[in-house]
């Protein structure tokens, strides 16, 4: 709910596109937030504090796109099909170590990420299995903005949008 009530005050303007972009997160958010809000208040912390997290590995990822699409869009401009390939193929193993050390860090120490948000003892001790199941999936969000970004970055942004499709229904 902060995320969304961040948005809601903020100008409309400057974050028109980034309110598209993030509109399926959103509502998994409000979704999950509504699940959550039947529980008692540690749970409801420990969601909100993980969530800080993964919203730090998610801009991870998007920046990982972000090259992905730059570098891949370069070389498809340049007419240079197996260079792009080349670059395709580097985001995605740079993504597969990126996102292995992060989810092995967030499976592995679920208690210390929630100590370093400054949660309660017992707000770790309740938490920390949401911690490592939102870690544990975090690297297959991570190599989906990856591969939609080398799509997009290839000029094709029907199947960019069409495996979006794909994950979202998954």
């Amino acid at each position: 709910r902060t995320i969304i009530a961040i948005h809601a005050a903020s100008e409309a303007d400057a974050i028109h596109d980034l309110l598209r972009a993030a509109t399926s997160m959103q509502i998994m958010l409000r979704g999950r937030n509504a699940a959550i809000g039947i529980m008692c208040s540690n749970a409801i912390q420990a969601v909100g504090l993980t969530e800080s997290v993964i919203t730090i590995v998610y801009t991870i990822a998007m920046r990982l796109s972000t090259g992905a699409t730059a570098l891949v869009a370069r070389r498809v401009g340049e007419k240079k099909t197996g260079e792009a390939a080349h670059a395709g193929a580097q985001s995605i193993i740079i993504t597969l170590v990126v996102a292995a050390l992060l989810t092995l860090a967030g499976i592995l120490f679920p208690g210390e990420i929630l100590k370093l948000m400054k949660a309660d003892p017992e707000v770790i001790a309740e938490g920390e299995t949401f911690t490592r199941i939102m870690f544990a999936g975090s690297g297959a969000i991570m190599f989906l903005f990856v591969i939609n970004g080398i799509f997009r970055g290839a000029g094709d942004a029907a199947i960019a949008m069409r495996s979006l499709w794909i994950a979202s229904g998954i």
